[in-house]
């Protein structure tokens, strides 16, 4: 899901499962802790990089468990949310993120791109 249609896969930029196990150990050694100043018992943890990652995978997890197609990557772009995507300027690119209506609105009117609410497309 990583990567732009049509390429081959892409390497996330960083660890993230690796990453995610470790704050989620956090947070368990945390708790056990808080459990054993109450109780004066021990906890059991066990982590799993798998499940780390997969929880991390809030929209791909939701759509593949409901529908069973996979995930197909969609580059830059947000899987739900649009717009949401790095666009080309004269210079550089930006992001643009306007998750929702109220956004898009106030988003067209500081482009003075009004036009772009009657858009069926959008």
């Amino acid at each position: 899901m990583t990567g732009y249609p049509d390429s081959p896969p892409t390497k996330v930029g960083v660890p993230i499962s690796d990453l995610a196990a470790g704050l989620y150990s956090a947070q368990a050694i945390l708790a056990a802790y808080i459990h054993a100043l109450r109780t004066g018992e021990g906890q059991h943890i066990d982590i799993s990089l798998l499940d780390s990652a997969i929880s991390l995978t809030v929209w791909e997890s939701a759509g593949f468990f409901a529908t069973k197609q996979i995930p197909q990557p969609t580059g830059c772009a947000h899987r739900i949310l649009a717009p949401y995507q790095a666009f080309p300027t004269a210079d550089k690119p930006i992001v643009i993120g306007a998750g929702n209506q109220r956004i898009w609105i106030r988003l067209c009117e500081t482009l003075e791109r009004q036009d772009l609410l009657a858009d069926p497309r959008f």
